[in-house]
């Protein structure tokens, strides 16, 4: 790790649930620093090309993003120039959301007859059809990288989770006909605890006006940021 990442990941952990994002990318490996102060850093998660803007006052986070030349997405956790930083970058889509991380080192306790096994590229049109966040191809994509499992009772599936390509949890769905069975808890529970085993840490993101889904983080385990981040991003 450099001096200037080390410096980086100092700032990050002061705000360690906001920033988890540009922490899990530092952990990792995959940070490259293209622009640090006192108060803020740009970076970028080469896993996944993701900038991340982390900065504590409008005067830093604007400088840094001098150092960003080009891009058609960026996360922003100084959310009162979202509009400024739009315009410069001639992004029209946004989506604010909160980060919930998963703070505990014991699994989370879980009685299922559930199983999570990948599932194939065959089933990728099944999953298009209830999750529309994702492109077909993007999710066909998340198959080939073994992100995306399907919830199995016995040889029934019963929905399926993911983790995105920057490594948050997510693409929960349970299908109509099997919810209120406690299947959604189950197959997060297990996700958790898949990730604990490999050292990863699990965390996600809820939309604000998501309570179904806030709830479910909350009785998991998760720790909720009461600031959130912003997805900004070019819609074509």
């Amino acid at each position: 790790m450099t001096e200037e990442t080390r410096k980086a990941r100092a700032f990050l952990e002061r705000e360690p649930l906001l920033r988890v994002q540009a922490l899990e990318a530092v952990r990792r490996g995959s940070a490259e620093v293209l622009a640090r102060r006192a108060d803020g850093v740009l970076l970028v998660d080469r896993d996944c090309d993701l900038p991340l803007l982390c900065a504590d006052s409008a005067e830093t986070a604007l400088a840094l993003l001098d150092s960003l030349p080009e891009t058609g997405v960026l996360v922003n956790d100084f959310t009162e120039l979202d509009g400024e930083i739009s315009a410069r970058f001639g992004l029209d889509g946004s989506q604010r959301c909160h980060n919930f991380v998963y703070l505990k080192r014991e699994k989370v306790p879980v009685r299922t007859d559930l199983e999570l096994i990948p599932l194939s590229e065959a089933q990728a049109e099944l999953v298009s059809r209830h999750y529309h966040i994702h492109s077909l191809e993007e999710i066909r994509e998340t198959i080939r990288d073994g992100r995306l499992l399907g919830g199995y009772s016995g040889s029934v599936l019963v929905g399926f989770i993911g983790r995105h390509e920057e490594g948050s949890l997510g693409m929960l769905h349970v299908f109509e006909r099997y919810r209120r069975k406690g299947h959604a808890f189950a197959m997060e529970a297990l996700m958790v605890n898949r990730m604990l085993d490999e050292g990863r840490l699990p965390y996600g993101q809820v939309v604000p006006g998501n309570e179904a889904s806030m709830r479910l983080q909350i009785k998991l385990g998760f720790v909720r940021c009461e600031r959130p981040v912003s997805w900004l991003f070019r819609t074509d």
